[in-house]
C-alpha cells in the first residue's frame, strides 16, 4: 500500500509537535544552519556521491518550505488522504504489536 499524508499542511515544527503528542515526550530538535550544509556538501563531493547528494536534500529543505498539496495527488491517483496524527499512531501500535 503507497500511503499519501494529508489533508493538513504540516510545517516542520508543527511535525515535531506532532511526533511529540504521540510519543508522549519532548523531543529535542537540532537546527542545521544551511551554510554549514552547504559546506559539508563540497568537503564530501570528491569522496562520496551519495553523501553529496544526502547533503543537497538537507540544504534544500533548510533553504525552503516546500509542501506537496496532496489535494492533487489524490485526485490525480484516487487514493485517500491519512492525517499524518493517524499515520502516526497507526504506526506506533504496529511497533509496540512487534515481538522483541
Amino acid at each position: 500500500m503507497f500511503e499519501v499524508g494529508g489533508p493538513e499542511e504540516l510545517s516542520m515544527r508543527d511535525v515535531v509537535a506532532l511526533y511529540q503528542s504521540v510519543l508522549g515526550r519532548e523531543i529535542r530538535v537540532a537546527a542545521m544552519l544551511e551554510f554549514v550544509l552547504r559546506t559539508l556538501r563540497a568537503i564530501v563531493k570528491p569522496f562520496s556521491e551519495a553523501a553529496f547528494n544526502i547533503l543537497a536534500i538537507n540544504c534544500l529543505t533548510a533553504s525552503t518550505s516546500v509542501v506537496v498539496p496532496a489535494v492533487e495527488v489524490v485526485d490525480r491517483f484516487g487514493m485517500q488522504l491519512t492525517t499524518a496524527e493517524r499515520f502516526l499512531r497507526s504506526k506506533m501500535q504496529h511497533r509496540e504489536a512487534e515481538p522483541g
